[in-house]
């Protein structure tokens, strides 16, 4: 609707007419074409069940917590729901998912020092022991951080 407008605003302003009128509306008309065609051919061939996430406005915290943590099954490092998970315990803090939820799968901390899955990097542990809020973690690993953070004093 803008782009119509804003080249009738223009022609009309232009006083000398140096403007070439019916060059520019017939480029606008084409260039409306072109996006109208690529918008349809975008719906046609997007996978159906992804179409909704187009147009479904979420926050990002919603986002995070409804596909990335619970449904999306692939990582930076590799498949699965861990790799998921664990890429988002990468973002900032404030976008993790509730507390419960964040604490329930850090239980596993024990079975991935045995396994040392891809994810389980030291850089990974790292931000994990200094950014994770204390509500966040099991209470085994709260032990196991403070104990660490003892020995090291």
């Amino acid at each position: 609707i803008a782009s119509p407008i804003m080249l009738a605003l223009a022609l009309r302003l232009d006083s000398t007419g140096t403007l070439p009128g019916p060059t520019l509306w017939t480029m606008l008309g084409c260039g409306n074409v072109v996006l109208l065609t690529g918008m349809a051919l975008m719906a046609c061939y997007m996978v159906p069940k992804y179409r909704e996430t187009l147009f479904k406005n979420r926050p990002f915290k919603r986002y995070v917590d409804e596909w990335m943590w619970e449904e999306r099954a692939f990582g930076n490092k590799g498949e699965g729901q861990d790799f998921s998970r664990a890429d988002v315990l990468g973002y900032a803090v404030w976008t993790w998912p509730a507390n419960e939820k964040v604490r329930a799968w850090l239980e596993n901390w024990e079975r991935w020092e045995q396994e040392e899955p891809a994810f389980f990097t030291e850089k990974w542990r790292k931000r994990i022991r200094s950014s994770a809020p204390r509500e966040a973690l099991p209470p085994a690993l709260k032990r196991k951080f403070d104990t660490a953070d003892a020995d090291k004093q």
